[in-house]
């Protein structure tokens, strides 16, 4: 699916199953009304087509994310490259495009990086709390700068003593240098130690509800 922008130009994830669900989208809302009766897995279907939305209908949207990608990186060139990144990383995870744009641009904003390991493993974070990554990434930010309140969301308290902080998580105290980049560093090994694999547990639950009703509509997800 090929995308005009006067910012970028370029095609949506090669993901072969995204492919194939991106040209099949009128009929899958077809059957979401079809399958109205069944109230929920209407409702989570009805999220499914929020995801493609966040995909395909780039319009007004995409222009405030380029805006903000290209405000953040410092040129258009760099935007570009990050919205390959992001790109890359939508097509594994659960989370709608915007989600992961503004987290990017939060983190870039806050002088942290935005990688991809920094993703991944604040999406298996959020996935295991069943959060969208926008959360997690929103308590890491407030974290590094002393904010401690919204990592109580995900069942991390910390303590304050000087010019060290004490984490506590699933009955672990962890104790850190009061700063970002230690701060970062210990909220980053909790996706990757505690919750790696996480993302892609919620994306294959999500495939186990999807397949049933793309079966009923005639949809094959073969290439």
């Amino acid at each position: 699916y090929h995308v005009q922008s006067p910012m970028f130009d370029y095609y949506l994830p090669a993901n072969d199953n995204l492919k194939v669900l991106d040209n099949t989208a009128k009929a899958f809302n077809n059957t979401l009304k079809q399958a109205a009766s069944l109230a929920g897995a209407y409702l989570g279907l009805r999220g499914l087509t929020s995801t493609f939305k966040s995909i395909v209908g780039v319009n007004a949207e995409f222009e405030r994310l380029s805006g903000s990608l290209k405000t953040v990186t410092g040129s258009a060139k760099a935007a570009k490259e990050a919205f390959t990144l992001i790109e890359d990383f939508a097509t594994s995870t659960p989370f709608q495009l915007d989600e992961i744009v503004d987290s990017f641009i939060r983190l870039k904003a806050m002088g942290l990086e935005p990688s991809m390991e920094a993703l991944t493993s604040y999406g298996n974070t959020a996935s295991a709390f069943g959060k969208n990554i926008l959360e997690f990434v929103s308590a890491v930010t407030s974290a590094t700068v002393g904010e401690f309140e919204r990592l109580k969301t995900f069942g991390i308290k910390a303590k304050v003593e000087g010019e060290r902080v004490k984490f506590i998580f699933q009955g672990v105290t962890t104790e850190v240098g009061k700063n970002a980049a230690e701060i970062e560093n210990y909220l980053r090994s909790i996706g990757t130690i505690n919750f790696g694999g996480a993302m892609s547990e919620q994306m294959n639950t999500m495939g186990r509800y999807i397949m049933p009703f793309l079966k009923v509509s005639g949809v094959s997800l073969s290439p």
